[in-house]
């Protein structure tokens, strides 16, 4: 595959592309959101031994 990888993205904006975009942000978000649901949990968990 020549050429390089910023290359291939800027002229291969095909179905291909748009899949692999969203493929993506979606790892990004899903990244994102399990280190938010991880702190969210030891918070939980935190506060709950508190109570008790």
């Amino acid at each position: 595959m020549p050429g390089t990888e910023e290359e291939s993205l800027l002229s291969n904006l095909g179905p291909d592309q748009a899949e692999q975009c969203v493929l993506f942000l979606f790892a990004i978000i899903v990244r994102f959101a399990y280190y938010d649901l991880h702190d969210l949990m030891i918070s939980m968990i935190l506060t709950h031994d508190y109570k008790k």
